[in-house]
């Protein structure tokens, strides 16, 4: 029955009797082994190399322990350790002991001195082992190496003496230390200690001291923190207190500060002045805000301010209502600081209550008037939206603008303004946004596009707005001009329609009319030549005078004609027409004029030759009128299926504007004729940079005519 493992066997190992202790760790029994025949040693030590090392130990008794691995009948592994001893009848007998629980203690050992070693070096604080009769550092960590500046050769083995500043200081922690270890173990202070370089610096010293098992005082563990920053703050926490003081006394706001180790509440001067109660009448402790508070906001600030203090908060904050002393209700935004211990426990609250009694009087009015115009937003028969500038993304939005664009509500606010813009505007939105960002109010004149792909043409007027918690956004209202831009285009296109049937009437009448006469005229003079030398040598000269005046008038009426309905046009093509009218120009200033062109082949209808003609001639008119210009470039170039116009000029250039572009008719029936051909324009031009102006004509195919020449 005794606790260890036992085996009887014979000389030759072949006879085995064991014990139930061998029994109940092996699961091997002495009927099992005896009856069954079992190989006791293969069947414990199956491994060929590790039963050798027993047979040997077994043959060779009384030589001390020595630990084998044992395979119980289940298959696990079991340490032990075995001794042997040798009857005089040769029989042997083994003990063995089952090291289980051994080896797991020793484990447990090892891994809690590991354990121990690893927290004793990470320590952030410096830690001395001292033998407390002669104060020599007996260990120390490295923590110490970094607050002392010594490494843990130079420190083990020596005096502490060379950790303070002088033998006076040495002695004077030694002194003020030794009552209050004798008396509880422990000492603590801050005390200013001295490092390698010998720069002084504050510590907070915690020493403790270690019994043995006889109770005798074995060691005692110094833990030592640097604490020369703490000591800075604490002055200056020290002038700050002042100046909080001197804030409470001279700011508007009621100034609190509630200390919970104390128990006290103090509040400044202003607290009076705003509430109207006096320091007689209320008790400084915790049970003022019982008494001040609003019965129905009471539950509300206790909760937060509660949850505050338990979780890691390091502000509070509270609007709630207080109670007056002439019973009258403000409305205060009470902001705290909560001031916490290195555990995270709270030491202090330290806050500013914020009287918006007068401003939450004046958000229930804005909040009325915000209601009212809602109402006029949500009713307004004209588009209405909000967006903000920043993101470009929907905010609000009203009926009349669902129910004009076909989106809905839901559809719109998830979109941007860039989803209602053509892709050509996007550039030029962000740019547009950008430059008004700040900007009170204004009216711009876009292309948007509705949900089933149909470009209208609004006016916009914007302003910046609060809304949302104050948040800068802004209001748009839309009118859409398109039916009126096309009315206006097709009255533009009248009057230049009817122009160039007024101008074609007029050359005809000149050219048939007045320039048949003078041609009737011309001729009967030439014929009455022959007789001039009948007149007197005055009248010949007044004859002569009076038929070069009529070949001017002849001249002069077919260049009318020509340049109100230019007969080249329809004799020779818009090419020779342009040569022609730049041809004329040359003559008629010192202008240089460049024209290049890749259309010899190019036939288009006649009312997009006389459109193209009169875009040329107006703008090309304008820059000698206006730019002061020596040179002017002329450029028509086929390229696929378009066709590109492009005037420019070197002359004083201006900054054009939308006002610029709708006073007078001349750039205004250049747009339309544009339009007419389905074209767009772009006019750049800065002061003293000159003016180029392009036009793009696609799909020109659509304006080419059927007829083969001009003649």
């Amino acid at each position: 029955r005794i606790p260890i493992l036992i085996t009887i066997y014979d000389p030759n190992l072949e006879a085995f009797e064991v014990n139930k202790e061998f029994e109940k760790v092996t699961g091997w029994t002495n009927e099992e082994i005896t009856e069954q025949n079992i190989n006791i040693l293969e069947a414990v030590y199956p491994d060929l190399e590790t039963r050798k090392k027993a047979v040997d130990f077994m043959n060779n008794p009384g030589v001390g322990w020595k630990e084998f691995t044992l395979t119980t009948k289940k298959g696990d592994k079991i340490p032990t350790s075995w001794t042997d001893i040798r009857l005089t009848d040769n029989t042997s007998v083994g003990i063995g002991i089952d090291m289980t629980e051994i080896k797991a203690s020793q484990a447990k050992i090892r891994e809690s001195r590991e354990l121990l070693k690893k927290i004793f070096e990470s320590l952030e604080s410096s830690l001395i082992v001292l033998d407390p009769q002669t104060r020599t550092i007996v260990d120390c960590n490295s923590a110490a190496e970094k607050i002392f500046g010594y490494n843990q050769v130079e420190l083990i083995g020596s005096s502490t003496r060379k950790l303070h500043v002088d033998d006076e200081s040495y002695q004077k922690f030694d002194e003020i230390g030794a009552k209050a270890l004798e008396e509880n173990g422990v000492f603590q202070t801050e005390f200013k200690m001295k490092r390698k370089d010998g720069t002084p610096f504050y510590s907070d010293h915690t020493v403790t001291l270690v019994y043995d098992e006889d109770g005798e005082v074995n060691k005692a563990v110094s833990v030592v923190r640097d604490i020369t920053e703490r000591k800075k703050l604490e002055k200056e926490l020290k002038k700050e207190k002042q100046r909080f003081q001197l804030v409470a006394q001279t700011t508007s706001d009621v100034i609190w500060d509630l200390d919970f180790n104390k128990k006290e509440l103090w509040w400044s001067q202003s607290f009076n002045e705003i509430f109207g109660y006096e320091r007689k009448d209320l008790h400084e402790n915790y049970h003022i805000w019982k008494t001040i508070v609003h019965p129905e906001d009471r539950e509300k600030v206790s909760k937060s301010s509660t949850n505050a203090l338990k979780s890691d908060a390091k502000t509070w904050e509270e609007e709630y209502r207080i109670i007056k002393s002439d019973e009258s209700i403000a409305n205060i935004v009470d902001r705290a600081i909560i001031i916490r211990d290195d555990e995270g426990n709270p030491l202090r609250m330290v806050g500013a209550m914020d009287d918006v009694t007068d401003r939450k009087k004046a958000e229930r009015q804005l909040l009325e008037s915000e209601e009212k115009y809602r109402h006029l937003f949500e009713n307004n028969p004209e588009p209405m939206w909000i967006y903000d500038p920043e993101t470009l993304e929907f905010v609000e939005i009203n009926q009349a603008a669902i129910s004009h664009y076909g989106y809905t509500e839901e559809e719109f606010l998830n979109m941007t303004l860039l989803d209602i813009r053509p892709e050509k505007d996007i550039k030029a939105l962000r740019q547009n946004v950008k430059e008004n960002i700040g900007s009170e109010s204004y009216s711009e004149e876009w292309t948007h596009l509705k949900k089933d792909g149909t470009e209208i043409t609004v006016e916009l007027s914007a302003a910046d707005v609060k809304y949302h918690n104050g948040q800068h956004y802004r209001l748009v209202l839309i009118n859409d001009v398109t039916e009126q831009k096309k009315m206006q285009e097709k009255i533009i296109q009248s009057v230049i329609e009817g122009e160039d049937r007024e101008r074609k009437r007029i050359a005809h009448e000149l050219h048939d009319g007045l320039g048949q006469y003078l041609v009737a005229a011309n001729m009967n003079l030439q014929s009455a030549k022959t007789d001039i030398e009948k007149l007197t040598k005055k009248r010949q000269n007044q004859f002569e005078t009076g038929v070069s005046l009529l070949k001017n008038a002849l001249s002069e009426t077919r260049s009318i004609a020509h340049n109100l309905m230019p007969k080249a046009i329809s004799d020779y093509g818009l090419i020779a027409a342009l040569e022609n009218l730049i041809k004329n120009f040359r003559k008629s200033t010192d202008i240089n004029f460049r024209f290049t062109h890749n259309c010899d082949q190019l036939q288009l209808n006649n009312r997009a030759e006389i459109n193209i003609y009169r875009i040329f001639q107006e703008i090309i008119t304008n820059a000698i009128r206006h730019a002061e210009c020596s040179k002017i470039d002329i450029r028509l170039q086929m390229k696929d299926d378009s066709l590109k116009l492009m005037i420019k000029d070197n002359g004083i250039g201006a900054q054009l504007n939308e006002q610029d572009e709708e006073t007078g008719l001349g750039l205004r029936s250049i747009k339309t004729r544009v339009s007419s051909l389905k074209g767009s324009l772009d006019i750049n031009s800065e002061p003293g940079k000159g003016m180029k102006t392009s036009i793009i004509i696609p799909e020109i195919d659509n304006l080419k005519s059927n007829h083969t020449d001009h003649g």
